[in-house]
């Protein structure tokens, strides 16, 4: 583990680590070394696991794909070798995070890493605490402000998971819709652009309920959010797959490597709870919680790093 110091961006920069013409390096290198891992999950070798994992989640978010965009299978590469993954909380992105999938979807239409294959994924398993818009308005005085409008209906149980809520209705998204466009109309004069670019976004809302209406059994907002982001990245003609994380937690894959960490959950707590101290200590972090608190083992009881919930409840 070794720190690494980073200068801050300032405005209109962009910090890149590792830089673009080392990826394609660092991707044989990754393959060099899983190719030598030698030990086993539930008695099968840890290469057979990882490549039936890495054909069951294409296979998956082939399928899942296929549902908004059913050309998708065209623009991939079927001969992929490496998967460039990226992912974030099913949330309103601010460029920080949208950044994310725009370089991801610029760097599988280049030639710099060869046979890859992009893949978003959806991180519907994280609690939605809250779902705020963001944007900028005109303040009484003339000066601009930042305001917080919330998606979300108070009425629904706080703090589930993402997946575990419903899809929106349509009446629903028209209120968000017509409040966000009637706070935008003060910067029209100012920059008609931000509501111009909000009014796209809103019907992409609007027909992603409409998909998630006409072609899911039980659509969640999870999935009608990512999607939403989707049909609003046709700008850049996204070429990369997507899958909600709930969706890999269902394979069989996934749960072999959830029961061979109960299996060793004595050594693996050790050692997971070592590594979070290496990092504190390296970077100087007081807070017990961060990056993620430690595992609690406390006399014959050992704590895992999963949740166990029931649907609809919290976890």
């Amino acid at each position: 583990m070794k720190k690494i110091n980073i200068k801050v961006p300032q405005n209109k920069q962009i910090f890149l680590s590792p830089s673009a013409d080392k990826i394609g390096s660092l991707l044989k290198e990754n393959r060099r070394i899983f190719s030598q891992y030698s030990f086993t999950i539930l008695n099968q070798p840890f290469r057979e696991v990882r490549e039936k994992n890495r054909k069951e989640v294409v296979r998956g978010a082939l399928k899942f794909s296929k549902k908004f965009d059913p050309d998708i299978a065209e623009k991939i590469n079927p001969s992929y070798q490496y998967i460039i993954q990226s992912g974030h909380q099913p949330a309103f992105f601010h460029p920080g995070i949208w950044i994310k999938n725009i370089f991801l979807n610029k760097l599988i239409k280049s030639s710099l890493p060869d046979k890859s294959l992009g893949l978003n994924i959806i991180l519907d398993n994280d609690i939605c605490k809250n779902l705020n818009l963001s944007l900028p308005v005109l303040s009484s005085n003339g000066n601009l402000k930042l305001e917080k409008v919330n998606f979300l209906s108070s009425a629904l149980t706080p703090n589930l998971p993402f997946e575990e809520y419903p899809c929106p209705s349509l009446e629903m998204i028209a209120i968000f819709n017509w409040d966000i466009i009637h706070r935008l109309k003060s910067l029209e004069s100012e920059n008609e652009d931000i509501l111009n670019n909000f009014k796209n976004f809103a019907h992409c809302l609007e027909n992603s309920f409409r998909f998630c209406s006409r072609n899911h059994k039980r659509a969640n907002l999870g999935e009608f959010l990512g999607l939403a982001r989707r049909l609003y990245e046709q700008e850049i003609e996204p070429a990369s797959l997507e899958i909600p994380f709930s969706k890999i937690c269902d394979g069989d894959e996934f749960l072999s490597f959830f029961l061979e960490i109960i299996k060793n959950i004595e050594s693996f707590s050790e050692i997971y709870n070592n590594k979070l101290d290496e990092y504190r200590k390296l970077f100087k972090i007081r807070n017990r919680a961060h990056p993620s608190p430690n595992l609690m083992i406390k006399e014959n009881l050992i704590e895992v790093p999963f949740w166990i919930r029931r649907e609809g409840d919290q976890r």
